[in-house]
């Protein structure tokens, strides 16, 4: 929307949003863009909290700014924690499962349901597959390729890739346990092992089959093994 209203070819004068937070929940995002857009002579104008053009006016403006990134990063927190209390009650947050795997709506108590991860017929035998052409001497990029060769389609549909191959070897969802919060939701980085959630699962892999791969896979990690 900022790169459409910018241009040249554009006369908008202002923005409308119902309230501040529809525009940004980030208050320094949101003042960045909105002295973008001043210069341009655009005002974002909130129609359930409007303020004045003028000094006085961007000082409130700036409060209702900050307000909505306070609330939103509240909710954040109950949101995170409601869904690490459900995943320790062996429930599976989210609606896209691992490879191998479907996610279906169980009944836990009467008219509440939740979330379990169930093996999915259609990709149990790739899955297994893709495990002993690793373990067989293949990289992830010759598993891959010959994936795609035998017309073993991913489950979107497109071609296989060599880090969609290391990320079904990774996945221990395959020997009977996902682990939820493994990554920060805002950076994507690792976190403590201690605070990963572990939910059960029925395994589709062998673990010593699984434990193989793995040991595969290290091998070939060039910054265990330089040179």
């Amino acid at each position: 929307m900022i790169g459409d209203v910018l241009a040249p070819s554009k006369d908008v004068q202002a923005i409308l949003v119902y309230q501040s937070s529809r525009f940004m929940r980030n208050a320094t995002k949101a003042r960045a863009y909105k002295d973008q857009l001043r210069r341009k002579g655009i005002r974002v104008v909130a129609i359930g909290q409007e303020t004045t053009d003028d000094p006085m006016g961007h000082i409130i403006e700036g409060i209702f700014e900050l307000i909505d990134q306070y609330e939103s990063e509240v909710n954040g927190l109950r949101t995170s924690a409601a869904m690490r209390e459900n995943a320790k009650q062996g429930n599976f947050n989210g609606a896209r499962a691992p490879f191998g795997f479907s996610v279906v709506r169980k009944e836990v108590r009467p008219g509440v349901k939740r979330g379990a991860l169930v093996p999915n017929p259609t990709e149990i035998e790739t899955t297994r597959e893709i495990f002993r052409m690793y373990i067989a001497g293949r990289g992830a990029k010759a598993v891959a390729r010959q994936l795609n060769q035998r017309g073993l389609k991913s489950r979107d549909g497109v071609l296989w890739r060599k880090d969609m191959v290391l990320k079904v070897i990774d996945e221990t969802a395959a020997i009977g346990t996902f682990f939820w919060g493994k990554r920060d939701s805002k950076t994507g980085e690792v976190r403590d092992r201690d605070d990963w959630v572990g939910i059960p699962c029925e395994p589709i892999v062998d673990q010593d089959l699984f434990d193989m791969a793995l040991r595969v896979r290290d091998s070939r990690d060039p910054k265990k093994h330089p040179g």
